[in-house]
């Protein structure tokens, strides 16, 4: 366990060696809650309960971290409330772990790139773990178009991002702060701040957050094949069975 800046971080300190002996130049962040019973997914409470919204979110996070870890960018996770963060051992095993700092979550997702970028990586993604179907290709591509942008966003469909991230000097502090995050307006507003900062920003496809109700009933439609997640799909059998959600217009 090593501390820099007054952080803990449990696990390798260092980035990781990649082909030809280089130092790997690109990293992924993971922004994660301790999964503690009526303190994730409270949306989802009047259909799981508190436990059963904590059991799934556990398994939101399994599966994102499983698709990362096999990819090449190095995997790190950001994880809040501090003092619990120590709990999420059991959940991501031997990643590189570390508490958020900040006094809202626009702070504390600058504070975890900031903290990232001071370990010398050249790109850096920071990605929610309310996504557990995110495409690899879509951080494949966030990385690639910060060959020729300082940032790239990754708009959610409900008016929120799933994905920021940034090029070596170019993250700025403004695209956090005083935003009203968890509102329809975060990623319009996120672009705005970036654009007034004078960044070539690139945009890629929008993904679903599974926030509602009906982000289960979507998530069931699409995979109702048996494909998907496997620890969310495997979990909402568990928690629903068969049951219909029935989706809000």
């Amino acid at each position: 366990m090593h501390s820099r800046s007054g952080i803990i971080l449990r696990g390798i300190p260092d980035r990781r060696l990649i082909g030809d002996g280089k130092m790997n130049e690109k990293a992924v962040i993971v922004v994660v809650k301790n999964p503690e019973p009526g303190k994730v997914k409270r949306r989802l409470i009047p259909i799981l309960g508190s436990e059963g919204s904590a059991y799934l979110y556990s398994a939101f996070i399994k599966d994102i971290l499983s698709s990362l870890r096999e990819m090449e960018p190095d995997l790190l996770i950001s994880c809040y409330p501090p003092e619990k963060y120590q709990d999420l051992t059991e959940i991501v095993g031997d990643e590189r772990l570390f508490p958020q700092r900040g006094k809202d979550l626009g702070e504390r997702l600058y504070n975890s790139l900031r903290y990232v970028f001071d370990m010398g990586y050249e790109k850096v993604l920071i990605i929610c773990s309310d996504c557990p179907d995110l495409p690899p290709e879509y951080v494949n591509r966030a990385f690639s178009s910060l060959d020729d942008h300082h940032s790239v966003l990754g708009p959610a469909e409900d008016g929120g991002y799933y994905l920021i991230g940034f090029r070596k000097g170019s993250l700025v502090r403004s695209a956090f702060i005083e935003i009203p995050m968890s509102t329809p307006m975060v990623a319009e507003m996120t672009l705005s701040r970036l654009n007034e900062e004078g960044q070539k920003t690139a945009v890629i496809d929008r993904w679903r957050d599974v926030d509602l109700p009906r982000d289960l009933f979507s998530l069931k439609s699409k995979y109702k094949d048996g494909s998907g997640p496997t620890h969310t799909m495997k979990a909402l059998e568990e928690l629903l069975g068969g049951e219909d959600i029935n989706s809000p217009e």
